[in-house]
């Protein structure tokens, strides 16, 4: 467990832009330039957008706040590197409001199935809905790995449904499910119950949603720069384009 303590500091943004990167959402967003043509946003979390004892949609609304700045300040990059490596989820409504900054259309992210009395049915379509006064179009690269799950899971579905952006790195964690609760006498037990489908009717319960363009993160032998590494082979590969 020392080693998940000691890496979001070294992840964190500061070394990409100079230490020029800024901070928003109570710290679980950072955002900067890379280059004059590469923005980059580094997503922490998908909650705790707002310190103290607030409601679900007080931190929703901090998020699109938080989000309409940085669009707005990097819309004139060519590309954008958004990055979920090293997110443990949080709120799906949070992960589906930054995905809306990325389209101007109703985009189909998912579709949710319960498991009852021996098979799936459907539960909801999720769209993924534009969102705030300005959206960036132009190419996205998004960084996730192994250690991205739950709710940032549902936000890499939500980006691999947008045709603008490409998915790079490592297969997700594949913890998607809510949790079905039941008692046992004494005990009290969760199991995974659901499972989201993509657009093409697959699901990656357990697998992970696998990356367009295979990068590794967090190597055994190189922990510490190996994500600096993958970020900077993204960049030369924006730059090539």
């Amino acid at each position: 467990m020392k080693l998940f303590h000691l890496l979001p500091g070294k992840v964190r943004l500061g070394w990409s832009v100079h230490g020029n990167g800024k901070k928003t959402a109570n710290g679980q967003i950072e955002w900067g330039s890379l280059s004059k043509s590469i923005g980059y946003i580094s997503i922490y979390s998908f909650t705790d957008f707002v310190t103290g004892e607030v409601s679900r949609k007080q931190q929703i609304d901090s998020v699109y706040n938080a989000m309409d700045q940085i669009i707005t300040a990097l819309a004139d990059k060519d590309a954008l590197i958004v990055d979920v490596s090293f997110n443990f989820g949080g709120y799906d409504a949070a992960s589906l409001a930054i995905a809306g900054f990325f389209t101007n259309q109703p985009t189909l992210a998912y579709t949710s199935q319960v498991y009852n009395n021996g098979r799936f049915y459907d539960e909801s379509k999720v769209y993924v809905y534009p969102a705030g006064i300005m959206r960036y179009m132009k190419p996205v690269f998004l960084l996730m790995t192994d250690i991205s799950r739950s709710a940032a899971e549902g936000f890499v579905m939500a980006k691999k449904a947008l045709p603008q952006v490409k998915l790079a790195g490592t297969n997700t964690m594949g913890i998607q499910s809510s949790m079905l609760g039941k008692s046992i006498g004494d005990f009290y037990s969760t199991s995974s119950n659901q499972r989201l489908l993509d657009p093409q009717s697959k699901f990656y319960e357990v697998t992970g949603v696998e990356p367009d363009i295979q990068l590794n993160v967090f190597s055994k032998e190189n922990v510490f720069g190996g994500h600096k590494e993958a970020v900077r082979l993204i960049v030369n590969m924006i730059e090539k384009q």
